[in-house]
């Protein structure tokens, strides 16, 4: 079994089967899952013994965690409401896109 530490502090929630991540943290024991998540900057030390599958098997190609903000605007909102609403987080909006802005509200949520 190996710890993998995400690369989101304080992340908890599944990102693959046999990886459920409390508070950053997850043991995980299947090869293929720790493959995929080393590709997806997950860190680990994978323990004496055991060796990681070059590809994974039977995990999907890309699963981002869910991460849910409460009062975030939703998809029909324009770009300067979800601006606005960044940086009320303190999340700096200048030259990003809406999926950037998204994506930076989310890690600020999980922070």
């Amino acid at each position: 079994m190996a710890t993998v530490y995400s690369p989101v502090q304080g992340f908890s929630g599944q990102v693959v089967p046999g990886a459920v991540f409390s508070n950053g943290v997850a043991e995980v024991e299947n090869a293929s899952a720790l493959a995929y998540l080393q590709r997806k900057g997950y860190s680990f030390t994978p323990p004496k013994g055991v060796q990681v599958a070059s590809e994974p098997e039977d995990i999907p190609e890309h699963v981002e965690p869910e991460v849910t903000v409460p009062g975030m605007p939703g998809s029909n909102a324009s770009r300067g409401e979800l601006a606005a609403f960044a940086e009320g987080m303190g999340v700096e909006t200048e030259g990003l896109t809406m999926a950037q802005i998204r994506t930076k509200i989310k890690a600020q949520a999980a922070s």
